[in-house]
């Protein structure tokens, strides 16, 4: 029996996948406690629920999915900010129209916002996370 082979970037994803279901659910999971058992207030309690899931994402994709410490720490947290706020901004504003003017449960509104926006995350975090310093710019720090 032949066993399938997956390419580094299939096996990126895979792991991406996988601990982005582990980062999903942990943000339900802290969304229902925050609303049903804290009875904060659903817009406030995703926001916080997004901040969580920002800071154990970078250093999932950092150091676990990409592997990659070689690049500037501040210049890829920049970078992953960067993108990170473009997807965080439509998320929450999908959500708030989804509960409030469609009136869907939000916990069904977070998943739908995060099936979505899921693949368009990958590429552009493989842009910011898995490329590697250029040659020359490494050879001008060895030459330092």
């Amino acid at each position: 029996m032949r066993f399938m082979r997956f390419s580094e970037t299939q096996i990126k994803f895979i792991k991406f996948t996988l601990f982005g279901g582990v980062v999903f659910t942990w943000g339900l999971l802290l969304n229902f406690f925050a609303v049903e058992v804290l009875h904060a207030d659903k817009k406030i309690a995703y926001l916080f629920v997004i901040s969580s899931q920002i800071l154990i994402c970078f250093f999932l994709n950092r150091y676990v999915i990409f592997e990659n410490s070689e690049r500037n720490f501040f210049q890829t947290f920049s970078g992953y900010l960067a993108a990170l706020a473009l997807f965080r901004m439509a998320d929450w504003t999908l959500y708030v129209i989804q509960i409030h003017w469609f009136a869907l449960p939000y916990l069904l509104a977070q998943t739908l916002n995060n099936f979505f926006i899921f693949f368009a995350k990958f590429p552009i975090y493989r842009i910011i996370f898995d490329s590697r310093p250029s040659q020359v710019a490494m050879k001008k720090n060895n030459a330092e």
